[in-house]
């Protein structure tokens, strides 16, 4: 990706948003919503529901939930819409 495609990205992020993009178009969800666990870390249970209060970008440029104020990787947890 070119730095200008990136400055381009980063034009439309925010801490307190997602870009989801369903099969008809592109949607916003804002902060807090919820999420459920798919694996155990040392304060969540798995199948459980949290409130994502924040979306962060983690050093190797991966998206982390911020959770009872703690950072976890998106991609062990569910978007519950």
């Amino acid at each position: 990706m070119e730095p200008d495609d990136i400055d381009e990205v980063i034009r439309y992020l925010s801490p307190y948003s997602l870009l989801v993009m369903t099969p008809t178009r592109l949607t916003r969800i804002y902060c807090p919503f919820t999420v459920m666990a798919l694996v155990v870390f040392e304060s969540i249970q798995a199948n459980q529901h949290y409130t994502v209060t924040r979306v962060n970008i983690d050093r190797d440029a991966q998206m982390v939930y911020i959770i009872k104020g703690k950072a976890y990787p998106s991609g062990y947890f569910l978007l519950m819409l």
